[in-house]
């Protein structure tokens, strides 16, 4: 009798675990990486973070929209900014959506795990969206996550490499300057998720990115200061959040 009394509790515990699982929400995560010099002063923290950038702005503005829209999901978040020092050797500021109050640093070379820590449901849709030298940190994580997560879709917004592009060199008009990441491999990137989309603009004298090998390429014109003005385009964001909703998963 005991022992039949024992083996009901544990079909008992896990029918119950199976049934908490199954009704447990499904995760979707935003990843938005700004570029040189992005943190910001911002009032969640006393130091400059994350959420003073203008690519937080329009991320949580998408995290906000579609929590209200679409209630049954789990919307995560990572948010990651860069200082004066480029990458790859500097470190970057996060804030994440389990810890909004805390503001942390890591190397660039583990933002690929901090990503795939974020998320307690591997396949759980995955977005990346990157600014400048930001870009080239979500492309390369996009390349070391492939397999791993299930990368929906990846957004590059005029991307910089910090390789052929130094802060220190902008004045000078050099190439690197003035074109996409030649050491990107774009036919690794876009295997590595199931769209790319470039968004570009060449108007900037001083900085712009062109065509990507691969990428969907979509090229943006602004009057003046294109390079900072595309992370603030209010067409381009509503695209976003259309791909965005049409990866959602269906339960």
């Amino acid at each position: 009798m005991l022992r039949i009394v024992c083996w009901f509790f544990v079909a008992l515990f896990c029918f119950q675990s199976k049934s908490i699982y199954a009704n447990e929400k499904k995760e979707v995560l935003l990843v938005a990486h700004g570029g040189f010099n992005s943190c910001a002063k911002h009032k969640a923290f006393n130091a400059p973070n994350p959420f003073g950038m203008n690519l937080s702005h329009y991320t949580m503005k998408i995290v906000n929209t579609l929590k209200a829209s679409y209630p049954q999901y789990r919307f995560k978040w990572v948010l990651l900014c860069l200082g004066y020092i480029a990458p790859p050797k500097t470190k970057v500021k996060l804030v994440l959506s389990e810890r909004p109050k805390t503001l942390f640093s890591a190397k660039v070379k583990d933002v690929p795990n901090i990503i795939y820590a974020s998320l307690k449901q591997k396949d759980a849709p995955v977005f990346l969206i990157g600014h400048s030298y930001g870009s080239w940190v979500t492309l390369r994580a996009a390349l070391a996550l492939k397999g791993k997560l299930n990368i929906k879709q990846v957004v590059s917004l005029d991307p910089i490499s910090p390789i052929h592009c130094k802060p220190y060199t902008l004045p000078f008009y050099v190439k690197g300057c003035h074109e996409s990441p030649r050491d990107i491999d774009g036919k690794k990137v876009v295997k590595s998720t199931k769209e790319w989309i470039n968004y570009y603009q060449t108007d900037d004298f001083w900085l712009h990115s062109d065509k990507m090998e691969a990428a969907n390429n979509t090229a943006k014109e602004y009057d003046k200061y294109g390079h900072f003005r595309i992370a603030k385009d209010k067409n381009m964001w509503r695209k976003v959040v259309t791909s965005i909703v049409s990866e959602l998963p269906k339960r």
